[in-house]
């Protein structure tokens, strides 16, 4: 058996999207011959990471440092200030620009800088140890791919990149900002041995800033087993569900509100006949949303719920809802919660996003639903949702369609990936990279 130390925020029991992914390492890289140690943050609540073994570090909250200093307490900036959070791509007010500035040095790369030089020094001292055969890390946050880079000496470093770094724009940066996650990129990814991506469009943005470093596709899974007790039904109403944080309108539901005024205007469902099931944070933006189309009937934004909850929404719903941005670089961004989806195993709908989207192949590979990007095509697929939900249909993907996007299947490629490392790095011998369909082959 080899040993690999994953290096993540994200790991079990914290309740993230980032957690899927490792969980499914923790769960089963050591059917294919990885024992892993996780190196992540102490919980500030006196919990530990669910793996064993696992290395806690001490973690520096400086902005959290900072609103104590204030009299902020946990309350957020906007909380303390009784300024509402602004809603993605709208105009800002002077204090929330005032906000957005006083919290940038505070958290750059990112939430977790502070997690840095505590986790740097454990992964030094772990990889001088001669435990390990590799080093894992995978982000967001960034600050994890620094730790490798500042420590991971002779060991092969694999970095897994859940999203893209210096190239993501769905955040709002300015050229100072962008300029400065380039050059920090650049420094830290060139140093790895290999990069992984989620997805094939993904994977070739960096291979074309890395051409000498060995790129792979590897697809976030779902746990089959989470989903064994969870019972197929049927609410009531036809019902759309969407479970997920929305980013502050970065996800924007409103081509999905105004299909859904057109078609209680035309008369086309009765009242009480069709529903939006949000299982999202209440935020001010998203309810003011509802109230100007007037969907304060048909849409419930419910918060966040706990995972139990969620699955057994999601086993109800004739329509599983993905939010897409249209952003220049998100061809090949696929949210890790439509893998979440294919275990739920119902229909899924996906709007928005660009014209060429990773989730378009992922969505025709597997049956498993739909993606539009107009209020026309949006009204059509809810209609055909509609007309199943009143002559009884019950759609479900069958298991062998979502098959490969198990997390076993998940660990698998890790694995793969990890043997290629070890190998190229005992050869002196550079693998070039090839992302296929799996991204898998490494030739």
């Amino acid at each position: 058996m080899r040993r690999v130390l994953l290096v993540s925020y994200w790991v079990p029991p914290r309740n993230g999207i980032g957690t899927v992914r490792s969980a499914h390492l923790l769960k089963y890289l050591a059917e294919f011959g990885w024992n892993v140690t996780t190196l992540t943050a102490a919980f500030s609540d006196g919990r530990h990471a669910s793996a064993s073994p696992s290395i806690e570090t001490r973690y520096w909250d400086l902005k959290g440092a900072v609103k104590r200093f204030l009299g902020m307490g946990d309350r957020t900036a906007h909380e303390a200030l009784n300024v509402h959070v602004p809603a993605h791509g709208t105009k800002k007010t002077l204090g929330q620009r005032l906000i957005a500035a006083a919290g940038v040095p505070l958290t750059y790369p990112d939430e977790h800088a502070g997690w840095l030089p505590f986790a740097a020094q454990a992964a030094r001292s772990a990889a001088a140890s001669g435990n390990f055969d590799a080093v894992l890390t995978s982000g967001p946050p960034v600050t994890t791919n620094m730790v490798a880079a500042l420590s991971h000496g002779r060991l092969p470093w694999i970095a897994d990149m859940r999203d893209l770094w210096a190239e993501n724009d769905s955040e709002e940066r300015g050229a100072l900002r962008m300029l400065l996650d380039d050059k920090l990129e650049r420094f830290c990814l060139s140093k790895a041995s290999s990069l992984i991506a989620t997805s094939d469009l993904s994977a070739r943005r960096f291979k074309n800033r890395y051409p000498r470093v060995p790129v792979f596709s590897i697809s976030t899974g779902f746990d089959a087993a989470e989903w064994e007790h969870v019972p197929f039904e049927k609410e009531r109403q036809c019902t759309l569900c969407y479970a997920g944080t929305l980013y502050s309108g970065r996800r924007d539901p409103s081509t999905l509100f105004a299909a859904l005024r057109r078609i209680f205007d035309r008369g086309l469902a009765q009242a009480g006949e069709l529903r939006v099931d949000l299982y999202a944070p209440r935020e001010p933006w998203l309810l003011e949303l509802v109230s100007r189309f007037g969907l304060q009937d048909a849409v419930r934004v419910h918060g966040l719920i706990d995972r139990g909850s969620a699955l057994a929404a999601q086993r109800r719903a004739d329509r599983l809802i993905v939010l897409l941005w249209d952003g220049a670089t998100a061809q090949g961004v696929v949210p890790g919660k439509l893998f979440e989806y294919f275990g739920a195993r119902r229909a899924v709908l996906a709007i928005g996003g660009p014209p060429t989207s990773s989730v378009d192949t992922l969505l025709k590979e597997t049956g498993a639903g739909n993606r539009v990007r107009t209020i026309d095509e949006i009204e059509a697929e809810v209609l055909t949702a509609l007309s199943e939900h009143r002559a009884g249909t019950l759609r479900i993907t069958p298991p062998s369609a979502v098959g490969a996007y198990s997390g076993r299947e998940c660990a698998r490629r890790f694995a793969q990936v990890l043997d290629q490392a070890c190998c190229a790095r005992k050869t002196a011998t550079a693998i070039p990279a090839k992302t296929t369909k799996y991204g898998m082959d490494g030739k």
